[in-house]
Parts: structure tokens; C-alpha cells; sequence
């Protein structure tokens, strides 16, 4: 918690100085999943300033509802853009890339099998936290229609988020784990023992939603959905999606 604690200190921090008059590019909230790809997207040429902060979707939603001043945010679940939207702070969003699911485990592990026999052998499970993250409910969603969570369940280790998730495979602090594909595919020391088809996993979309009605705002909302930027997420691994 010591991590959100800090992004959550830094992006008040960017709001104070605001409040005192100077100056900033507009606040763009990103899920960390996402954050290696907006990156590219905003490295492109044309394409608009903006201050960046990343966190887990769940930590994000809590900052923006805490106060503040983002204009734009990405997130990794239609749910929680819901739940700003009902509490009036969503001006406009759209789904802007997919995402799947995969099960890893550190790349010199000896696991085989199909992912029954690989889940069986794990002594712990790594999970981002179904309570928290969106990659955690989408995981616990697809083992439990697969029949496979009510044996892995007193396994789980819950973390914060999928980025974690994976960093503690490749680690070794668990032996296995459920993240997202693109998290799995740009991770060293893990391996991917397998793809979850579409059909069997939850309806998995990343929305853009802009909090603000400022000229800085709508220029980042309209790159950040706009097919510069989703050729970027195309390439980091993310499904495309139609508009």
C-alpha cells in the first residue's frame, strides 16, 4: 500500500499547485497495465503534453473520488468508469482496446501440463486482489467457470495488482499466476503456460473516460482514442475493439 500511498501523495501534490496558479499539462490517470502504452502513444509525434500518473484501476478510482484533479483517465473496467460516471465526473468515454488472460509461471519452473495439472502443483497462486483490481475479478471469473477455483482458492496469494501479480512469478514468490496477456508477454523470467481463449474469459475492455471539459482535456481524450494511439496498444499486445 506504500506505493498507492505515494501516487496518491504526488497527484494531490500536482493538484496544490494548480490550486496556487501555476501552470500544468493536463492530468492523464493511467491503469498500470496500460501505462507502458500510453507512453508510446504520447512519445509520437503530434501528440499532446500531458503529466502521467499509474496506479491500479481500483487506486485510481479511490484518487479521483478523493479529489484529485485528473482530467483524463484510462482504466482497466467498464465498472469503475461506471461508478464515476454515476457520481457525475465523466464527461464523455469509450472503450479504446481489449484485454485476455494468462496463466504464467517462472520460466525455469518445471510445471507442465494442461493448466488443470500446472494449477494443481502450485503451493501458491498468485492473484491480483479480486476485491480490488479488475485483473483479479476477471481471473477469479474465469477459474471459477473453468471448475478450477474452488481447488485453488486456499492457494491464492492476493496482490495489488496484474503487474505485481507477474513481477512475483518472475521472482519465484509464488508459482504461478493468472495476469493479463500483455502483462505476461512484456515480463522477463516468467512463462506463459497458457493463453485463455477469448470465449472463456470475461468481457475484458479498457476505457478512456475525460473528467474535465477544458481544451488541454479534449485534446488528450480525442489522441488517446484516436488510431495513432490505439496502433500502439494494438502492438503492446491489447485486442482491437470497434467503435
Amino acid at each position: 500500500m506504500r506505493r498507492a500511498a505515494r501516487g496518491l501523495a504526488a497527484a494531490l501534490l500536482l493538484c496544490s499547485a494548480v490550486a496556487a496558479g501555476e501552470e500544468r499539462a493536463p492530468l492523464l490517470l493511467a491503469a498500470v497495465s496500460l501505462a507502458p502504452a500510453v507512453a508510446a502513444a504520447l512519445a509520437l509525434p503530434g501528440a499532446p503534453a500531458a503529466t502521467v500518473s499509474s496506479a491500479g484501476t481500483g487506486e485510481l478510482v479511490r484518487q479521483v473520488r478523493a479529489g484529485v484533479g485528473a482530467d483524463v483517465v484510462l482504466l482497466a473496467d467498464t465498472e469503475s468508469v461506471a461508478l464515476l460516471e454515476r457520481e457525475g465526473r465523466v464527461r464523455a468515454f469509450q472503450v479504446v482496446a481489449g484485454n485476455r488472460l494468462a496463466v504464467v509461471v517462472p520460466a525455469a519452473s518445471a510445471a507442465r501440463g494442461d493448466v488443470r495439472a500446472v494449477l494443481a502443483q502450485a503451493r501458491r497462486v498468485g492473484l491480483p486482489d479480486p476485491a480490488a483490481a479488475p485483473a483479479g475479478r476477471y481471473a477469479k471469473g474465469w477459474l471459477e467457470r473453468a471448475g478450477l477455483w474452488d481447488a485453488a482458492s486456499a492457494r491464492v496469494v492476493p496482490l495489488l495488482d496484474a503487474r505485481a501479480a507477474v513481477a512475483a512469478v518472475a521472482a519465484g514468490r509464488v508459482d504461478a499466476a493468472v495476469v493479463y496477456v500483455t502483462d505476461a508477454r512484456r515480463t522477463a523470467g516468467v512463462r506463459v503456460v497458457h493463453e485463455v481463449p477469448v470465449a472463456e474469459v470475461p468481457d475484458i475492455r479498457c476505457v478512456l473516460a475525460r473528467l474535465s471539459d477544458s481544451d488541454e482535456a479534449r485534446a488528450l481524450y480525442a489522441w488517446l482514442a484516436g488510431d495513432a494511439a490505439r496502433a500502439e496498444f494494438k502492438a503492446a499486445g491489447f485486442t482491437e475493439v470497434s467503435r
